[in-house]
């Protein structure tokens, strides 16, 4: 908004270069609705006592609201691997959450299905089975549609472009 005034006003100034008096009898008009526009700005309630949009402070903020974990109570934990698997399980979740994401609005490409089945590839199958089940239970994903096991077993590029997961309504991050 104020960019097409301050384009108005130069535009006038510029219209109206050699004579002052010709430039303020345009500019008037525009210059009041302005000043108006900044009275109404400056009237208004949130400019004139700073209202948070939350909370006033921590106290109001818990008094109002509850904070409650929400995987933490859940058996499947997203984010905790049990103490018998590997280290890198975390990561392996992690990096099936995020390949299960590129699928949210369109297929994935079939370069990128490629890279993805490389970099999965070095895990042994019950290994990703333990992971898939994990986040499955977990309320992280969800089976998009069931696939037999020997579908499984045939490496078609073209196939994996379609993900049998997608990322569950019940996630939060």
């Amino acid at each position: 908004m104020v960019k097409k005034y301050d384009g108005l006003l130069k535009h006038l100034r510029h219209r109206h270069n050699t004579s002052t008096a010709k430039y303020i009898s345009e500019a008037r008009l525009p210059l009041l609705e302005l000043i108006w526009i900044a009275s109404q700005i400056e009237r208004s309630k949130p400019y004139i006592k700073r209202i948070p949009c939350i909370a006033l402070n921590f106290d109001d903020f818990s008094k109002n609201y509850t904070v409650a974990p929400t995987s933490s109570n859940k058996p499947y934990n997203v984010y905790r691997t049990p103490i018998t698997c590997e280290p890198e399980f975390a990561t392996l979740k992690e990096g099936i959450l995020l390949s299960v994401t590129l699928s949210i609005k369109n297929q994935v490409s079939i370069e990128t299905a490629q890279k993805i089945y490389n970099i999965f590839e070095v895990y042994p199958e019950s290994t990703l089975r333990s992971a898939l089940d994990q986040l499955r239970k977990g309320g992280a994903i969800a089976a998009r549609d069931k696939c037999m096991n020997n579908n499984m077993k045939q490496i078609h590029f073209d196939d994996i472009v379609e993900s049998s997961y997608r990322i569950s309504a019940a996630y939060r991050r």
